[in-house]
């Protein structure tokens, strides 16, 4: 039923409406900057998992500038609507459920715990990234130069030395 909403909600969005609602996920990115607590959060937060993209609110905030409402419909329609070519659920169920028996669909298959390495067989790996693309992606990310950032563990660069040429205008005296 949630899912026939949400269609349902998206076919009524017009562009302005959907306008509103970037603007307002943005400022929400945005907000929690403005309290020194949550910004302490999200900054140890991509310390400890390692990531440190400490730009990460604005960079998403960016991002959310070449969403349209065309692609969010289609994203819908691919991945998300009962019967999208993309689509793919798991149900994880670790005790006897009685919503299991009632969730079987035509093409949905239900695995035991002793099929799990037949199911593992089937599912698709992540792909493994190659590691030019990756040293791309890190270089992008952590020496762009743009926020002053430094990676831990390595010395800064040097200044440029600074030449400065005075030139003093002619005098005469009378």
């Amino acid at each position: 039923d949630c899912i026939e909403e949400l269609e349902n909600y998206i076919k009524s969005l017009n562009h302005a409406d959907f306008k509103i609602h970037v603007n307002a996920l943005k400022a929400a990115k945005m907000e929690s900057h403005m309290k020194m607590y949550d910004y302490n959060q999200t900054l140890w937060r991509e310390i400890v998992e390692g990531t440190y993209d400490f730009r990460r609110n604005h960079r998403e905030s960016e991002h959310l500038n070449f969403i349209t409402l065309s692609k969010i419909k289609h994203f819908y329609k691919e991945f998300i609507k009962a019967g999208a070519p993309s689509r793919r659920k798991l149900l994880l169920s670790i005790a006897p459920d009685p919503t299991l028996n009632s969730i079987q669909e035509e093409k949905n298959r239900v695995y035991s715990w002793e099929e799990r390495d037949e199911m593992k067989k089937l599912c698709s790996c992540i792909p493994a990234v190659d590691k030019e693309e990756l040293a791309a992606w890190f270089s992008n990310v952590f020496r762009s130069g743009e926020d002053g950032y430094q990676p831990p563990g390595e010395q800064p660069d040097p200044p440029p030395a600074l030449t400065v040429h005075f030139q003093s205008p002619e005098i005469h005296r009378v």
